[in-house]
């Protein structure tokens, strides 16, 4: 450090320092050079153990997701496997298989109701209409369309 007498204007005196500071500011430009080198690999690492962690978290829905396309109109008896992983993925595996139930319920009636002789479509229909009160234009289209099926009859192949 160096001291210098120097004046001022009014002639009082005034003591000036001076330090040699090069040293300081290379260890200040080394320490910011480190710290923002650290920064950025713990940024690196942090974002790569994210990734990891969340890509082996969600592999079980990744693999619930492969089974769920395996499925389809033709295969409807299959059913998704137990869910090993995490409890929240309970409650959707569950709620698929139940839906897939349903459906191949639903679809089940449905071919049974195709595939059933016209008779009982006739009297179906007009029980399902007599359990409520209906207006005479409703009344009328059920009628109409008994009569269309009775005229279907005849031309129907008969079982012997």
């Amino acid at each position: 450090m160096a001291w210098r007498l120097g004046a001022t204007q009014l002639g009082h005196a005034r003591w000036r320092g001076a330090i040699e500071a090069t040293l300081h500011r290379e260890f200040i430009d080394h320490f910011i050079f480190a710290r923002s080198l650290m920064l950025g690999l713990a940024s690196l690492v942090a974002v790569s153990l994210s990734w990891a962690v969340t890509r082996v978290g969600l592999m079980t829905l990744l693999q619930t997701a492969q089974s769920a396309r395996e499925i389809t109109a033709h295969r409807l008896s299959t059913r998704l496997p137990a869910v090993q992983g995490p409890p929240e993925l309970d409650e959707i595996a569950w709620s698929f298989k139940a839906m897939l139930g349903r459906t191949s319920g639903g679809l089940r009636r449905l071919s049974g109701a195709r595939n059933a002789h016209p008779g009982q479509h006739l009297t179906m229909q007009p029980q399902v209409m007599l359990t409520q009160a209906r207006t005479a234009d409703h009344y009328r289209q059920v009628l109409l369309a008994n009569i269309e099926e009775y005229e279907r009859l005849p031309q129907l192949p008969q079982a012997e």
